[in-house]
Order: structure tokens, then sequence, then C-alpha cells
């Protein structure tokens, strides 16, 4: 598989995610919308590495995807990819499936959310266009 085909793979995946993090809000599921924009946002990331010429490793830490990329990323911004990573094992593992799933009210994913999708806006831009 080429470079360029590879980006477009993660990229596709990332679009694929997102949009069922959309889905998953709007249908009230918000705990899985939150996972699928942290998913999304490792598939971003993976696609940056690829472009970058490193390999797409096989991790889900957000804050270490983005700085194996050689992204700069603000203290507040890593404290929020610490928060984000979690939401990939909190709706995954049914031992903390619930528990988050009290946490994830609209309210709070409304702000998870937004926090997100500025992310992905700020990497597509930036470091794949």
């Amino acid at each position: 598989m080429s470079k360029e085909e590879a980006i477009k793979l993660w990229l596709n995946g990332a679009k694929r995610s997102k949009e069922m993090a959309e889905d998953s809000f709007s249908m009230g599921h918000f705990d899985w919308s939150l996972f699928f924009w942290q998913l999304t946002l490792e598939k971003v990331l993976k696609a940056i590495l690829v472009k970058k010429g490193k390999d797409a490793v096989m991790i889900h830490d957000l804050l270490r995807l983005s700085e194996r990329c050689g992204l700069k990323v603000a203290e507040e911004e890593k404290d929020q990819l610490r928060a984000i990573t979690t939401f990939n094992t909190e709706a995954r593992y049914e031992n903390e499936k619930y528990a988050f799933y009290k946490i994830a009210t609209k309210e709070y994913a409304v702000v998870w959310v937004k926090v997100c999708k500025m992310f992905f806006d700020k990497w597509l831009r930036k470091e794949l266009v």
C-alpha cells in the first residue's frame, strides 16, 4: 500500500468514526458518541504519522500519538487529550462502561464533543491539507 493510500485509509476510517459519533449523539448515546470521537481523533493522528513517514503504531493514547507526530500541544490540550483517551476504555469495557454511561450526560458530552471537534478541525487543517 502506498503512503497516499494509507493516509486515505486512515482518513476514511476517521470519517466513518465521526459519523458514528454524530449519529450516537443524536440518538442520545452520549457515552458511545465520546467513544467514537476518541476513535476519530486516533485515526486522524495515525494519518498524520503516515504522512510524516512514520508507522501508525497500534496504540490508543492520543497524547502519545500527538507527541509521536511532533505536534505542539499546550498543557491544557495535553490534559484534554488524556481525558479523551479514557473515552476509549470507559465505553468499551463492561466493568467501566456503566460508570461512564452515568457520567456521560448530554451536558458532559456537549463540552467534550466541542473539544474533540476543535482537535479534529485543527489537525485536519494544519497537518493534512
